[in-house]
C-alpha cells in the first residue's frame, strides 16, 4: 500500500520490479499500478474538494494512457477535470488539487473543461479527442460523469464521424512514415512505432467509431479469432516490455535500445539457447508481435475505409484463370484446395504482381497456412522457379516480395533467406533487421524506374540496361551469409558466396546468369568500401575495383547494387555527398576499363599550363578543366597577395573550402583548427603539394548552410589567415575534451595502419566514438611526428567517427619505426 512519506514514482518502481520478478502479466502489472495512482489521486481530490457543492459539480477523469490503465513506473498521469458549469470556487479547487499532486513528484498532464465545451475542444484537436475517448472515472460527481458518458462520449465517437475516421487513418500513415514504414527497426519504439501500442489504440478507436464494435465476440467476427488473439497477446507483451524499459532506464522510455536488449530479455525470463542469445530471442518475439498488430491494423483500416469512403464495389466476379478471380477489387481463390499445389501458390503471387490488387483476408490467411506446410527441403518445380522469375521481372517486385515474406512463402522457397527473418546484427549505421534491410534495398532499386523518383539522378539511366531479374535476385540474396557469419565469425560476403551456389543450382539458372549473381553477391560491399573509406584519386583504388569487376557491364551492375544496398542502411546514411563519391569512383573506373588515356588540360593559356605542370599528376586526374581554371586564379592571388581562399557551395549539398598557400610544417593543422574553431563539420580533406612549395588544400564541410549568416564567409577566411599565419592561434581553441565514452557494446573499435595497399602512402584508419576536436587532435599528433597528410576521408555518422588518412614522411611511405610511433601516439589521443 502506498504511503505518502516517499515519492509515488519510487513506490511504483519497486512494485513494478517485484511484479516483473514474479513473471506477472503485463495488463495485471499496469492495472495494479494504475489502481495505486487512482487511490492517491482520489485521496487528494476528496481531501481538497471537501465542499459537497463542488463535489457535485466536478468530476475527475483519467484520460489517455492513464485512462486505458497502461501506467508504467514513470508514465505521465493524464487528468481531465470536467464540471457541469464553470465557477470560481470550482476553478480554485482544481488549482489546489493540482498543486498537491505536483508536490508528490508525479508527472501530471491536465486539462479543465466544462461539459458544454468538451466536445467543441475535442473537435478542434485530434489528440484531445482520442484521449477523451479513453476517459475513465476516478473521483467526484457521478452526475457529471453520466453527462460525459451519455452526451459527450457518443459525440466524440460519432459526430462528424467521416472526418474523425479520416484523421485516424491520416495519423497512422504519417506516424508510420517516420519509422520508414517498417516495424523491423533494430531499436524499435514500442509506443509510437509500427505495430506498437499506439497502433493497438488506433485499432480500438476505429472499431468503436467506424465499425461500431464494442465486444470481443464482435471483434472476433470482424477480424477472425486468430487476429484478435494475436492483438491480445501483443498487448500483454508490449505492456510488460514497456515496464521493463522504465525499470532499466530509471525514467520514462519507450525505445528498445541496444543497451537494454540483454537486461530486458533477462527480466522477461528469456534464456540463451545453443544458437541464439536471450536478447535475439526477445527481439524476434517482439517483431512477431509488432507484425501481428500491424497486419490487424491494416485489415481494420481497410474495413473502415471501405465502409465510409469506398466507391461502389463491383460485385461481378472476374475470372483470372482456373484458380483465381477478382472480386470486390481483391484477389480470391476459386477453390482453396487448389493451394495444395505449390505452383498455384506461386501463381497467386504472380497475379498479385501483375494486377496491382491485394489478396482478400481469407486468401491471405490460406496462403500463409499453406506456405507453413512447405518444407525447407522441398524441391520446387521448374515451373515454380519460372513464375518466381516472372515476378522479379514485373513492375511490382518490392510489394510482391514483401507479401511473400509476410506469408512465409519466401522463407520456405529460399530457406537461407528465411534465416534472416527478424535477425538483429549489430552493425554501424544500420537501423533495420537484416530481412527488412534487404527488402528496403529491393524497394529503393525499384523506385529508380519511377518517372519522378528523387535522389537517384546518378543511377536512373543505368536501370533499364541491366538484367532486372538478376539484379533483384542478387539484392535478395546479398546478405544471406549474415546468419552464418554471425556464428562462425566469417565475413558475411564469403559465407553468403558459399551458400549461394546451392540456391542457384536449385533455381536452375543458366551458367552465365549464375556467374553474374555470384559476382554481385561476393563483391556487393566492395564499391562502397572503396568509395567511402579510400581516396578515389589514388590509382590503387581504381585498380582494385577494376580488377574485381573485370568489365563495364559488371561495373554498371555493381554500381546499381551498391546504391540499393547503401540507400537501405538508414534514411540519412546515403546522402548526396556519398552519392557523389560513389559516382566519382564509378566514372574513374569506367575510364580505366575503357582504356582512356591520361587526360591533359585543354588550354591555350601558357600560365595555366605552367600551373598544371607544377602540380602532381593526381591533381590533374581528379579535377575538370573548369575547377583547374578556378584554382589557377587562386594561385595567381597567392603569388601576388599570399595565402588565398575560395569558398564554393557544391551541388551535392556540401561546401568546398580551397586554400592556396606556401607549404610549411603544420599548415594543414592550422587550417583544420581554424575550421573547427568556426564549428564547421569536416567530411573530406585533400592536400595537393606541388613543386616550389605550392600547396592546394581542399576541405569539404557538410554544415555550411546550417551555420550560414551574412558575414560568415569573410569571418572564416579571416580565421584561416589568422591561424595559418600564427601557430599560437591554435591555442585559442581550448577544446574541452568530453569524458571518455565507449561506443555501445555492439561495435568493435579499431585503429589500423596499412603500409601495403598504396604504393606511395601509408593508410591510417580508425573507428572510434566521435567527439569535438577529434580531427584537430589527430592532425596535431601527425604534425608533431613530422608526418604529412596527403588526403583524408572523414566519415562521421551519429556518434561514430570512421576516418581514413593517407600519410607520407619525406615524400615516402612511413618506415617501420615511424609507423609504431604514430600508432602509439594516435592510440593515446583517441583513448585518453
Amino acid at each position: 500500500m502506498y504511503s505518502v512519506d516517499k515519492p509515488l514514482t519510487h513506490y511504483l518502481l519497486n512494485k513494478a520490479t517485484d511484479f516483473i520478478n514474479r513473471k506477472t502479466k503485463g495488463t495485471s502489472i499496469t492495472s495494479s499500478l494504475t489502481s495505486d495512482v487512482d487511490s492517491y489521486v482520489r485521496s487528494v481530490f476528496y481531501k481538497i474538494s471537501g465542499d459537497a457543492l463542488v463535489q457535485d459539480n466536478l468530476v475527475l477523469l483519467a484520460v489517455g494512457g492513464y485512462g486505458r490503465r497502461e501506467i508504467a513506473p514513470f508514465s505521465d498521469i493524464d487528468l481531465m477535470f470536467l464540471s457541469k458549469k464553470e465557477d470560481s470556487e470550482t476553478s480554485q479547487t482544481v488549482q489546489k488539487i493540482l498543486y498537491n499532486l505536483w508536490d508528490s513528484g508525479i508527472n501530471i498532464s491536465h486539462s479543465y473543461r466544462v461539459v458544454d465545451q468538451a466536445v467543441s475542444d475535442a473537435s478542434k484537436d485530434f489528440t484531445i479527442r482520442t484521449s477523451m475517448i479513453d476517459a475513465r472515472y476516478v473521483a467526484g460527481s457521478s452526475g457529471a460523469f453520466d453527462l460525459y458518458s451519455n452526451e459527450v462520449l457518443p459525440k466524440l465517437l460519432f459526430r462528424d464521424r467521416k472526418n474523425f475516421i479520416r484523421e485516424i487513418l491520416s495519423d497512422i500513415e504519417k506516424r508510420h512514415e517516420l519509422y520508414d514504414d517498417s516495424f523491423c527497426m533494430l531499436e524499435p519504439n514500442i509506443k509510437d512505432g509500427i505495430g506498437g501500442l499506439r497502433d493497438i489504440h488506433s485499432v480500438f478507436w476505429l472499431t468503436k467509431s467506424a465499425l461500431r464494435i464494442e465486444s470481443l465476440d464482435d471483434l472476433n467476427k470482424a477480424l477472425g479469432k486468430r487476429a484478435s488473439n494475436n492483438l491480445t497477446k501483443a498487448y500483454e507483451f508490449l505492456l510488460r516490455l514497456r515496464v521493463c524499459l522504465h525499470i532499466i532506464a530509471g525514467s520514462k522510455n519507450d525505445i528498445v535500445n541496444f543497451e537494454s536488449h540483454k537486461e530486458a530479455s533477462e527480466m522477461l525470463g528469456i534464456g540463451n539457447t545453443s544458437r541464439l542469445l536471450s536478447a535475439e530471442i526477445m527481439m524476434s518475439m517482439l517483431y512477431r508481435r509488432l507484425k501481428g498488430v500491424n497486419e490487424t491494423l491494416r485489415n481494420v483500416m481497410g474495413l473502415s475505409a471501405k465502409k465510409h469512403f469506398g466507391y461502389r464495389l463491383n460485385f461481378i466476379v472476374k475470372r483470372v484463370n482456373d484458380n483465381f478471380s477478382l472480386s470486390k477489387n481483391e484477389i480470391i481463390a476459386n477453390d482453396m484446395t487448389s493451394l495444395k499445389n505449390p505452383e498455384n501458390v506461386f501463381d497467386a503471387f504472380k497475379i498479385y504482381a501483375a494486377t496491382g490488387k491485394k489478396f482478400s483476408i481469407h486468401l491471405k490467411e490460406a496462403l500463409t497456412s499453406r506456405a507453413l506446410f512447405f518444407s525447407g527441403r522441398m524441391r520446387f518445380t521448374r515451373n515454380a522457379h519460372a513464375i518466381f522469375f516472372e515476378i522479379l521481372k514485373s513492375k511490382r517486385v518490392y510489394e510482391t516480395l514483401r507479401e511473400m515474406h509476410n506469408t512465409y512463402l519466401l522463407d520456405r522457397y529460399i530457406p537461407e533467406f528465411g534465416r534472416l527473418r527478424n535477425l538483429v546484427i549489430s552493425e554501424p549505421y544500420h537501423t533495420h533487421t537484416v530481412d527488412e534491410h534487404t527488402l528496403l534495398a529491393v524497394k529503393n532499386l525499384e523506385e529508380l524506374s519511377l518517372p519522378f523518383s528523387e535522389g537517384a539522378a546518378f543511377f536512373k539511366s543505368f536501370f533499364p540496361l541491366r538484367e532486372q531479374k538478376l539484379l533483384y535476385l542478387s539484392i535478395l540474396l546479398h546478405d544471406i551469409g549474415k546468419g552464418e557469419a554471425k556464428h562462425n565469425h566469417d565475413s558475411h560476403e564469403e559465407a553468403g558466396y558459399v551458400m549461394l551456389k546451392h540456391i542457384l543450382e536449385r533455381m536452375a539458372l543458366a551458367a552465365h546468369e549464375r556467374k553474374k549473381v555470384e559476382f554481385l553477391v561476393k563483391h556487393h560491399i566492395l564499391m562502397a568500401r572503396l568509395a567511402f573509406s579510400r581516396d578515389v584519386d589514388e590509382p590503387e583504388t581504381v585498380a582494385q575495383l577494376s580488377e574485381a569487376v573485370e568489365n563495364i557491364d559488371n561495373l554498371d551492375s555493381l554500381y546499381l547494387m551498391t546504391y540499393a544496398d547503401m540507400s537501405a542502411v538508414n534514411p540519412q546514411f546515403f546522402n548526396k555527398w556519398k552519392a557523389s563519391l560513389l559516382n566519382e569512383l564509378y566514372l574513374k573506373t569506367k575510364r580505366f576499363l575503357s582504356g582512356e588515356e591520361r587526360r591533359s588540360i585543354a588550354a591555350a593559356n601558357k600560365g595555366l599550363k605552367d600551373f598544371v605542370s607544377l602540380m602532381p599528376l593526381k591533381y590533374l586526374n581528379s579535377h575538370d578543366d573548369k575547377t583547374i581554371t578556378k584554382d589557377y586564379a587562386l594561385f595567381g592571388k597567392l603569388m601576388k597577395d599570399g595565402t588565398s581562399i575560395e569558398i564554393e557551395e557544391r551541388n551535392d549539398g556540401a561546401t568546398c573550402i580551397t586554400v592556396a598557400a606556401i607549404d610549411r610544417q603544420g599548415l594543414f593543422l592550422s587550417i583544420i583548427a581554424a575550421l573547427t574553431y568556426q564549428g564547421l563539420n569536416i567530411i573530406s580533406a585533400k592536400i595537393f603539394t606541388g613543386k616550389e612549395g605550392i600547396v592546394i588544400d581542399k576541405i569539404t564541410v557538410s554544415n555550411w548552410k546550417t551555420l550560414w549568416w551574412s558575414g560568415m564567409e569573410e569571418q572564416v577566411k579571416n580565421n584561416i589567415l589568422s591561424f595559418t599565419g600564427n601557430k599560437c592561434e591554435i591555442g585559442r581553441l581550448n577544446i574541452k575534451k568530453p569524458e571518455r565514452r565507449a561506443i555501445t557494446y555492439r561495435y568493435k573499435e579499431f585503429i589500423e595502419i596499412d603500409n601495403e595497399t598504396s604504393d606511395e602512402s601509408t593508410i591510417l584508419e580508425f573507428f572510434v566514438p566521435d567527439r569535438i576536436g577529434l580531427l584537430c587532435d589527430v592532425s596535431k599528433v601527425l604534425c608533431d611526428c613530422d608526418v604529412d597528410i596527403m588526403s583524408s576521408i572523414i566519415n562521421t555518422d551519429g556518434d561514430i567517427a570512421r576516418d581514413v588518412f593517407y600519410l607520407q614522411s619525406g615524400t615516402r611511405k612511413l618506415g617501420p619505426e615511424k609507423v609504431v610511433a604514430v600508432l602509439y601516439r594516435i592510440r593515446d589521443v583517441l583513448y585518453e
